[in-house]
């Protein structure tokens, strides 16, 4: 962790401190991005490279099916990290409305909503940096121009992700990337797994792989992807599945012995390389386990 700044240190420091909120900005820009000072606009310039941190960070989350759990602004670093793992969790079917936190009863944090929430932590974070304008060179609508550059450039990102996870190595595929999220829609299939099978057919014995439309899904995507290079490079072959975790830590709990932790955790070391393909590690739960598992609960 670089930094325990978070968004919500600004809107701390503007509220109960705004004469010192300047102040502090430079400090932070001193200790994080000295280089700003170089530019014009050094404010306009830190919310950029924070906004754009944070943007390659969600993506990262949305590459290998990672759900935080509590995107609050005070879990959000000015460096591209967050905070509090605790109710975090790897998705295993597609489903962008997947929640493992008990305490988030409205899907705020769910898998799918992760990036219009990053969108409302930048308007904090940017509200938090208004008292600036009337300190500095800053107005507010120079900050609001780089809020309004959030949607296209986390699509730019967010589909060069993509592209690069389906094996396509050049832009202009969105339409097929749509299509083939579309599909994972539609079949809820296991969303690490499908990209293994899309590499390496008949990996695993799962009827929604044998069907006549993901063929004629893997002939599109074969017809201008499907790299194995590319893919081998963003698609993990491990991914800690909740079960696995839970299996390993009643282990633990119930004999003392780490057998299972220690076989799960030499697997998880190396995610992006093969040791058995459609091992016991790569297998997703019953989906019954999905709907009823939360990883952190509020008693």
């Amino acid at each position: 962790m670089n930094s325990h700044i978070r968004y919500g240190t600004f809107q701390y420091v503007a509220a109960r401190a705004s004469d010192e909120l300047q102040r502090f900005t430079d400090y932070v820009i001193d200790r994080h991005y000295p280089q700003l000072h170089e530019k014009d606009r050094t404010y306009v310039e830190f919310f950029d490279v924070v906004m754009q941190s944070a943007i390659e960070m969600v993506v990262d989350w949305l590459r290998v099916g990672f759900v935080h759990g509590v995107m609050n602004t005070d879990n959000m670093s000015i460096d591209g990290e967050t905070f509090d793992y605790g109710p975090c969790a790897f998705m295993n079917y597609y489903d962008e409305e997947t929640v493992f936190s008990s305490i988030d009863k409205h899907g705020r944090y769910a898998f799918g909503n992760q990036r219009p929430v990053l969108r409302w932590n930048l308007e904090r974070f940017a509200e938090a940096l208004q008292p600036l304008c009337t300190q500095s060179a800053l107005t507010y609508g120079e900050l609001e121009a780089k809020l309004d550059e959030f949607e296209d450039r986390f699509d730019a990102q967010y589909y060069a992700m993509m592209q690069k996870k389906l094996g396509i190595g050049s832009d202009g595929e969105e339409e097929l990337v749509d299509e083939f999220l579309e599909w994972l829609r539609k079949t809820n299939a296991d969303y690490t797994n499908t990209f293994l099978e899309l590499e390496a057919p008949k990996t695993f014995d799962d009827p929604v792989f044998a069907t006549a439309e993901f063929e004629q899904l893997r002939d599109k995507l074969a017809a201008v992807g499907l790299n194995e290079e590319l893919m081998q490079e963003v698609n993990p072959r491990y991914i800690p599945r909740n079960y696995l975790v839970e299996e390993s830590l009643d282990e633990y709990l119930e004999t003392g012995e780490l057998s299972k932790f220690k076989r799960l955790l030499t697997v998880l070391e190396t995610p992006y390389t093969s040791k058995d393909m459609g091992s016991q590690f790569q297998q997703p739960p019953p989906r019954e386990f999905d709907a009823e598992y939360t990883t952190y609960c509020n008693t």
